[in-house]
């Protein structure tokens, strides 16, 4: 896993198990005080659809 943050954003890239194949995500996150306001949540749609086709 690897992140890293610009003030109130914070990108984190990691790799989640899918139907037992890893599939890489990255969340963006903006963050106000202690709260997170947003998250946009990205991935290669064709790793995924490889794995959930498996």
């Amino acid at each position: 896993m690897r992140g890293w943050q610009d003030g109130g954003e914070v990108c984190v890239v990691h790799e989640v198990s899918v139907a037992g194949h890893r599939v890489t995500m990255a969340d963006w996150l903006s963050v106000s005080g202690d709260r997170v306001t947003r998250e946009r949540v990205y991935f290669d749609p064709q790793q995924l659809a490889k794995a959930l086709a498996a």
